[in-house]
């Protein structure tokens, strides 16, 4: 028996033709770090540290449907229980791979403000189909890297670039540096 179908060969295929480093596990492993992250941030109001992993646009809608995607003082447990690539889609030069996730959302009742007895504990099993686009970093003509804070060159040194003028520094790996996520459509 095969671990995979063809077209989900296909589909990691195609991918590997425009990402010849492409490693599925490693980026299976960013989705769901990117995904806690969002979830956690989100949770406790640091929104500025996630426009390195999601587009501005995705994140304020996120905090405008905190009930859709669950954010909630009352959710003890959030965990990703599975994570596979869905799709893999080139449109108008412009890459984008598709990401179904399985999350398990626990509230214990007890531990809300509002515990009736009478309620049981609360959990659910939400389907989460997760887009992200392929972002190269910011390059200048000669493809230098250059500084979203001030617009200098950067310099790479060890994974870390570096502004040669006011000295921001940033981590570059070649999921963050590419890949951003700008949807998520929730199935209950």
């Amino acid at each position: 028996m095969k671990p995979y179908n063809e077209d989900y060969l296909d589909i990691l295929e195609k991918i590997k033709q425009q990402n010849f480093q492409f490693d599925m596990d490693d980026f299976l492993e960013y989705v769901k770090f990117s995904i806690n992250r969002i979830y956690n941030n989100i949770y406790h109001n640091k929104i500025e540290p996630l426009y390195e992993i999601s587009s501005k646009q995705f994140i304020s809608t996120m905090l405008s449907n905190k009930s859709t995607y669950r954010i909630s003082r009352n959710i003890d447990n959030f965990q990703i229980q599975f994570a596979k690539i869905h799709d893999y889609i080139e449109k108008d030069n412009e890459e984008f791979i598709k990401v179904y996730l399985s999350i398990f959302f626990y509230d214990k009742i007890i531990n809300n403000y509002d515990y009736n007895e009478d309620n049981g504990d609360s959990f659910w099993n939400d389907i989460w189909i997760v887009t992200l686009k392929k972002e190269l970093p910011k390059t200048s003509s000669n493809n230098i890297f250059v500084c979203d804070n001030c617009g200098a060159n950067m310099t790479l040194n060890d994974l870390i670039l570096t502004c040669n003028y006011c000295n921001n520094k940033k981590m570059f790996s070649k999921y963050n540096a590419q890949w951003k996520i700008v949807d998520i459509v929730v199935q209950k």
